[in-house]
């Protein structure tokens, strides 16, 4: 499939409960090659059951609370999942806990990193916790070293609250866009408050400039109702992704000197793995099958498909833990026409962003309008 896959549907729902919005999800997977939802309530010991809807597609999900913890008080919270096509040559990661994850799609010559966010409410009590979180993503961004980047999902960040200010600021810094805001119009709401019947943009796709270039048909699903949230659809043109020179595609993870690890750091990477392992899903199918000789191409994929977890927890763990030595792979990959076409007005646009904010964000007047036209020129 991967010297054939011409277009990725994809798309992100904040479902509210993952046993609530099951026909939403449905819907979505009827629809979608990769799902990604946040809010799933589930507990660890609750994941297998992503994949009773799954039928086509494979499921990775992670919680962040256990049973096995204790009582839990009042309602479920939190949970991220992704559902991705059996067809799809793609493997799942995650951090350290359930607000992100993630899925890297292997393309004929090059690679897309698609990772699902859901970060903190909007409030100054949670400011300090959403700045982590940014410091992960951008974390994620220098480990993957992968110029085809996106991250999708709830941000809890929108253009009127404070939120959504340090995400735009987190995106000039780092050479991200946030695509929606660039290709859906400008009065688009994907949440709704049933407290206040008041509506706010909070779920995006914030996407290297590569991704941004090949993103089409972006919509909101007004058909998913289930949920506060809407679901937010696109289609990415994988033609238009850059090519990996073939040095890179040959790359290999950087090998470890055991004898060189320290005690702590063996530690760490002890639990670490056992964090990253207990989460993993043993597929139902082949867990069951009694044939030795078996070549059901299903349960074969499976398998695959496991294993390709299993390394990519080992690896996430190592890269956690374990200090990494000598210099990271850098300029291995062209992004046609940034320099040419974008890095100019790159430079521009987060001069006037930074002016703006040590102005204390000023909403009328001319450092506000240079701000916006620079912004809207780099867009």
């Amino acid at each position: 499939m991967e010297g054939i896959l011409n277009n990725l549907s994809l798309v992100t729902y904040n479902c509210r409960s993952y046993k609530s919005s099951m026909p939403d999800v449905q819907k979505l997977l009827n629809d979608c090659q990769i799902i990604f939802l946040q809010k799933t309530w589930l507990a660890k010991q609750q994941l297998e059951n992503l994949s009773c809807l799954g039928v086509s597609h494979f499921a990775f999900g992670r919680a962040d609370y256990d049973f096995n913890d204790g009582l839990v008080f009042g309602r479920s919270h939190g949970g991220t999942a992704i559902y991705w096509s059996k067809n799809l040559k793609a493997s799942s990661f995650s951090n350290c806990d359930g607000s992100i994850i993630g899925l890297r799609v292997f393309l004929k010559k090059s690679e897309l990193c698609l990772i699902n966010v859901y970060l903190p409410y909007c409030s100054r009590a949670n400011t300090d916790e959403f700045l982590a979180y940014l410091g992960k993503m951008k974390q994620l961004c220098e480990e993957l070293q992968c110029p085809n980047i996106c991250f999708v999902g709830d941000f809890n960040a929108g253009a009127t609250n404070t939120f959504g200010g340090l995400l735009e600021e987190f995106c000039m810094d780092n050479d991200l866009i946030i695509s929606d805001y660039a290709l859906l119009p400008q009065d688009t709401f994907t949440y709704i408050s049933d407290a206040h019947n008041t509506t706010s943009w909070i779920d995006h796709f914030v996407s290297s400039f590569s991704v941004h270039q090949a993103m089409f048909n972006m919509d909101v699903l007004t058909e998913c109702i289930l949920s506060d949230h809407r679901a937010v659809a696109v289609s990415i043109q994988c033609s238009h992704l850059p090519e990996f020179d073939d040095e890179v595609m040959e790359h290999q993870p950087r090998r470890i000197d055991w004898l060189k690890v320290t005690a702590q750091e063996r530690e760490d990477y002890y639990h670490e793995s056992k964090n990253l392992l207990d989460q993993l899903q043993l597929p139902t199918e082949v867990r069951h099958c009694q044939n030795f000789n078996c070549t059901d191409e299903n349960h074969l994929e499976e398998i695959k498909n496991l294993y390709a977890e299993l390394t990519s927890a080992l690896l996430a763990a190592a890269s956690s833990a374990i200090k990494t030595t000598g210099k990271k792979n850098e300029g291995n990959f062209n992004i046609p026409g940034w320099n040419s076409v974008v890095k100019s007005k790159h430079q521009i646009a987060k001069a006037a962003f930074r002016l703006w904010v040590n102005c204390c964000r000023p909403k009328t007047g001319g450092i506000y309008r240079n701000m916006a036209n620079t912004k809207k020129d780099f867009k």
